[in-house]
């Protein structure tokens, strides 16, 4: 379990992370300049979520789902996936596009959606001791041919 504790400046919010990862306190600047995409799906393909970061000094990569818990679709550090706090429903489900990440590319790869997939999923990264929310996806998945209004 994550424990925020927030102190807010003008755009930046400086977090101390008591989160049992690895760290036991942390300090963070969180910057969060995301923009929101939305991406219809057909069920059962795989879909990738576009997350591009122009800086390439990326220590972590997160991808959320702020409504599930665990919230963690794939965590990626170190260079290998972070399996340990992963949400069940995503284990052998996603990869990171490009697990070099060049050019700032941590798109995530989502394998065979199901109807549970519908909702927001958020790209985080880390560069150094600051954690950007870089985008908001929201997926919509449907039923093969219906028509995404």
């Amino acid at each position: 379990m994550n424990v925020f504790l927030l102190v807010r400046t003008v755009s930046i919010h400086l977090v101390l992370l008591i989160n049992p990862l690895n760290c036991k306190f942390c300090l963070f600047s969180v910057v969060s300049s995301s923009a929101q995409t939305n991406i219809p799906a057909d069920l059962g393909q795989d879909v990738i979520l576009p997350c591009t970061v122009p800086n390439n000094k990326i220590t972590a990569v997160e991808w959320i789902r702020p409504d599930q818990d665990p919230e963690y679709v794939l965590f990626y550090r170190d260079g290998h996936l972070d399996p340990d706090n992963q949400h069940p429903s995503y284990q052998n489900q996603v990869d990171l596009q490009d697990k070099e990440m060049k050019d700032g590319d941590v798109s995530l790869i989502l394998k065979n959606v199901t109807m549970e997939d519908n909702g927001t999923f958020e790209c985080w990264v880390h560069q150094g001791r600051k954690k950007e929310l870089i985008s908001t996806i929201n997926l919509e998945v449907v039923e093969p041919g219906e028509i995404v209004v």
